[in-house]
Formats: C-alpha cells, structure tokens, sequence
C-alpha cells in the first residue's frame, strides 16, 4: 500500500498530552472532524463496515480523525483471563497475535488522516500483561511511512487554533482564537439508568478550561451542553461547555442469545461516532470558533 500522509491540515505535539490542530487561515475556514473511540478493530463483533464507511467520509470530506482509546480489542493474547478464540478474526490466529493486529492496523489507518490515535483501557491492559504498547508501536510505523499521525495519552488536550491574517484590530499583526477539547477515554461501567451522564457535573468542576469534552469506554451515545456564566473584567457573558460520549464500533450484544453483555444483562448499545464541523468566523469585536455536532451512525 503506497504510503501517504492524508492530513490536509498542520497537526503538531506541544507536550506529551497537548496537540495543536490549526483550522486553515481565511475567514469562514471550516474543518470537519470524526471524533470516535471503543473501535475494537481485531474483534469478530467490530463492525468494520460502518467503521470503513464512516473512515471513507472523513476521507472524501478533508476532514481529521481523533481515536479517543481501544482502538484495539486484544484480549486473544496468553495470560489475559477475558480471552476467548471464538471472537478472534481468523487471520490473526497465529503465533503472532500482536504483531499480526499492528500490522492490519497500519496497513488500513494508513489510507485515513487521522491526527491522533489516543490509548485506552484495552491498549494499556496490554501493556500491563505483555509489556507492549500498541498504539506507540502503530504510531511509529505510520509516522516512518510518513503518515502525521500522533500518539495521545488516555487522557490529554487537542486545541483547535483559527487564526486570520488579514484581521488586525491591535495593529500586531493578525489574531488567532482557539476553541480546546479535552479527551479522557473514560472510566466505570456508565450506568444502566444514566449512561453517565452524571459524569458531566463531575467533570465540569475540574475542567473549567475546556470547550468539549469527549469521553468513550462506556459504548454509550449521548451529547449534552451545560451553559455558564463567565466573568472576564466587569463583564459578564454567557457560553457553553459540551460532552461527547462515542459509542464505538463493537457489537457486544449480537442476538441476545449468549456473550458477556448478555450474560451481565446488559442492554444492546448503538454504534457509530460524532461529527464536529468547526467554523473559523470573524467579526468587528469577535473571533470564534462555532462547533456543531452530528452523530455518526
């Protein structure tokens, strides 16, 4: 597969968990972004076809992808007691599990601009048992092929910067604003009444700088917006705090019939993921940058 880097726009590592994205200059610059976590790409459940199909619209779109943890699913490996071989694709049952889900990994995240590949309980549980780090492994090959991907922590920053040359109310020279999101691949089982929803007050009280926050592991879809009130001098303005829960691509529950979700009497969880259209505006007072959000599915 030829090696390409499908990344229209600069994506660059301003410490271990802060990446920066720039939305192209110009007034009204637009920048379209699938944010999705829970794909478990090496699961018999994981439902590539809607995986590939949602990863083409990016593609075809221009626009970036953020992994927000378990891209992997590796449980197949020795010594991990969740393992089980009827959910093992056939073509990785071989002596070399691992090197076989990295490389099929590559070869397919290679045709997709995605900026960051984060890490979640799945890839850190590998880590734990078989001192291996997937997604660092995934990260290098693609960025030696020549791919701009970047690796993410299970928790860290993406700030998306708009920036316009041409306007400059102080006089220095052109103004930038930039809209943060803080991703955390999540953590606790969600809640069968609630899905974890409660989690967006918790997360508001240490979060105060961030504009969306996205979280994944549960399998849950929701999105939810708490307004605030926010001084800055004398004045007083109100804005919004938005949370994304991504669903992923695995289908636990199947029929109904038998499996681990069925078994916890889980209920059946929806795939999919969140489109984030972010738009680049200028005013004689203002610069923003406007988010708009769309499931996926």
């Amino acid at each position: 597969m030829k090696s390409i880097n499908p990344l229209s726009v600069e994506v660059s590592e301003l410490s271990r968990n802060v990446h920066s994205i720039l939305i192209p200059f110009g007034r009204g610059s637009k920048l379209k972004v699938l944010l999705t976590s829970d794909v478990h790409f090496d699961s018999m459940k994981c439902d590539r076809k809607m995986l590939k199909r949602h990863f083409d619209e990016a593609l075809q779109q221009n626009a970036v992808i953020i992994i927000a943890g378990d891209w992997f699913d590796a449980m197949q490996g020795k010594w991990d007691p969740r393992g089980s071989k009827d959910e093992l694709r056939p073509e990785y049952r071989s002596g070399a599990y691992f090197d076989s889900v990295i490389d099929d990994t590559v070869e397919f995240l290679m045709q997709y601009p995605v900026a960051l590949l984060a890490m979640g309980n799945h890839e850190t549980s590998v880590l734990k048992r078989h001192e291996i780090n997937m997604s660092e492994r995934v990260v290098a090959l693609m960025r030696s092929k020549g791919h701009g991907i970047r690796l993410g922590g299970y928790g860290g920053w993406v700030k998306f910067r708009g920036a316009d040359r041409e306007y400059k109310p102080d006089q220095r020279g052109g103004a930038s604003v930039t809209m943060k999101l803080k991703y955390f691949h999540g953590s606790g089982g969600g809640g069968m009444m609630t899905h974890g929803v409660l989690s967006t007050r918790r997360q508001a009280s240490f979060l105060p700088d961030a504009d969306v926050i996205l979280n994944g592991h549960t399998h849950d879809s929701w999105m939810a917006t708490l307004a605030r009130e926010r001084l800055k001098n004398s004045h007083v303005s109100m804005d919004s705090q938005v949370f994304i829960r991504t669903p992923g691509y695995k289908d636990d529950y199947g029929d109904g019939s038998h499996g681990w979700a069925v078994e916890r009497g889980m209920p059946p969880k929806p795939l999919g993921s969140v489109w984030m259209d972010l738009v680049y505006s200028t005013g004689m007072n203002e610069r923003v940058i406007k988010a708009e959000f769309k499931v996926a599915s």
